[in-house]
C-alpha cells in the first residue's frame, strides 16, 4: 500500500498492490513427544528448535528468543483450544516464507493465523 492500512481507515485514499509473495505453514505427525519446528526464508534455514510435548519447554533452538514466542504462541492456542496438542505423538511443523522477512510484510500475523488454523481456534 501506498498509504499506510491506519490511514486508510480514517479515510486516506491507496493504492495497493497484490504480492506474489506467501507464507505457508505444513505439519505433519511424527513419533514421539516433541515438536520439530522449522522456518525456512526463501528456501534457506533461517530458525529451527524442538520443543517437548505436553511440557513445552525447549530442547534446543538456534535462536531462544524466536523458540520462545512460539512457545508462547501454542501455549495460547492451547488455552483457546484445550484439545490441541494433546495426542500420544509429536509434530514436524515446516514454515516457509518466500520473502525476506525483513520487509515487515505481514510474517506474524501470517504466522499468528496459521498456528490458529492448525489449532481449530480464533
Amino acid at each position: 500500500m501506498l498509504t499506510g492500512e491506519y490511514l486508510v481507515l480514517k479515510g486516506a485514499l491507496s493504492l495497493a498492490l497484490p504480492l506474489r509473495f506467501g507464507q505457508e505453514m505444513v505439519v505433519e505427525p511424527i513419533a514421539g513427544n516433541r515438536l520439530q519446528w522449522e522456518t525456512y526464508v526463501e528456501g534457506k534455514l533461517w530458525f529451527s528448535a524442538n520443543i517437548s510435548l505436553p511440557e513445552m519447554k525447549i530442547i534446543s533452538s538456534n535462536d531462544d528468543a524466536k523458540a520462545e514466542i512460539i512457545v508462547d504462541l501454542l501455549n495460547v492456542a492451547h488455552e483457546l483450544n484445550p484439545c490441541f496438542l494433546n495426542n500420544d505423538h509429536g509434530y514436524a511443523v515446516k514454515s516457509s516464507v518466500g520473502f525476506p522477512i525483513e520487509w515487515g510484510i505481514g510474517s506474524s500475523s501470517s504466522l499468528v493465523s496459521n498456528i490458529a488454523w492448525w489449532a481449530s481456534c480464533d
